[in-house]
């Protein structure tokens, strides 16, 4: 189980920097990614997974769930018919950097 949790976090970390340097990620964005880090581990993955090439979205949920006080997903929202990213918005941890830092960027 350690194992399980350190690869896990380990993920958790890159959802982190992607969504410092590109706003967060899709939903669908973090399943195909999990999916693609699951499989470089070499884990054996659902069949499911592998026809999609993306991780389900039952292990979606329950990753969110474990994590819904770290991980951040872009939501998608309808505007006229089409469904669009939702817009960019500073999560808790840019704010802090911004407070400890207001001079760096004003």
């Amino acid at each position: 189980m350690p194992r399980r949790d350190a690869q896990e976090q380990e993920l958790v970390q890159y959802l982190l920097d992607a969504s410092k340097m590109f706003f967060g990620l899709s939903a669908k964005e973090t399943r195909k990614v999990a999916y693609e880090f699951a499989t470089a581990l070499g884990k054996e993955v659902p069949a499911t997974w592998k026809a999609r090439q993306s991780a389900g979205e039952d292990w979606f949920s329950g990753f969110m769930h474990r994590h819904q006080n770290t991980v951040y997903v872009h939501q998608r929202q309808h505007t006229r018919g089409n469904v669009t990213k939702q817009s960019p918005m500073l999560q808790p941890y840019q704010c802090e950097s911004v407070l400890q830092q207001p001079g760096k960027f004003v």
